[in-house]
């Protein structure tokens, strides 16, 4: 159906590059439902060929570079060439530029690119990778005001970065102490009994995540109870103690 409605929209026509656009979409998601590589080949191409047809000033042209960053990064994942992954980062740097606050999707731009440069770290063991990954999550998670449904996404995955910084600190405590308070943050945004889940299983999932944490003794001493205490009790006032900062 795109197909036949991209032959009726040469250019110039206004419907083109959405066109372009929706064509590119559904064959890169058939290739995540199928895994042939023509897709997404073609979804790349595609994504370009839209892109052309949004310049400065067009409206859309963040989209459209955030559309050809997220098939770059789909056709790096899967075959591993470094000029994917540099060309989303820059692309993912570009839809940012055009993406001053309060633009809606700039958390978004910042979230996306952030885990780029993460994966570049660990291509290539750059401190300066991880360094302005951590930067543009916090940038994110100043976005991400409750009730934000991807608040809790960026406090733990903010966290984890942390505890990957710590490692290369020599766990050092105060880095370690602001991992925790953001998983600790991360559990209270996720609200797990809304989506049916035992709030200490999820708990325990966060932190058994790290080894990290088994050199704490707050990891072990968080989940010894009390006299007259269950374990859950125990670390209920604990957990909402550390994450107030981010609830403020």
């Amino acid at each position: 159906m795109f197909r036949q409605a991209l032959e009726l929209y040469p250019p110039p026509h206004p419907n083109r590059s959405s066109t372009l656009n929706n064509l590119a979409l559904a064959l890169r998601s058939r290739f995540e439902q199928e895994g042939q590589k023509n897709d997404l080949d073609e979804s790349i191409y595609l994504h370009r060929q839209a892109l052309e047809l949004h310049p400065p000033p067009h409206p859309n042209q963040s989209i459209s570079l955030n559309n050809l960053a997220v098939a770059l990064q789909s056709r790096f994942e899967q075959e591993g060439q470094q000029n994917d992954l540099d060309e989303s980062i820059f692309l993912n740097r570009q839809a940012l530029e055009l993406r001053p606050l309060p633009h809606p999707y700039r958390s978004s731009s910042l979230f996306n690119l952030a885990n780029l440069l993460y994966i570049q770290f660990k291509q290539k063991n750059e401190l300066n990778d991880l360094d302005e990954s951590i930067f543009l999550h916090k940038k994110a998670l100043e976005l991400r005001a409750s009730p934000h449904s991807g608040r809790s996404t960026s406090f733990r995955t903010l966290a984890t970065l942390l505890l990957v910084a710590c490692s290369a600190n020599n766990n050092d405590s105060q880095c370690l102490e602001e991992a925790m308070s953001l998983f600790f943050a991360a559990t209270v945004a996720f609200r797990p009994t809304l989506h049916g889940l035992q709030s200490v299983t999820y708990f325990e999932y966060l932190f058994s995540s790290s080894r990290a944490w088994k050199q704490r003794d707050i990891f072990s001493n968080l989940f010894k109870p009390g006299e007259g205490q269950s374990s859950q009790n125990r670390w209920w006032p604990d957990l909402f103690s550390r994450a107030k900062f981010y609830f403020k």
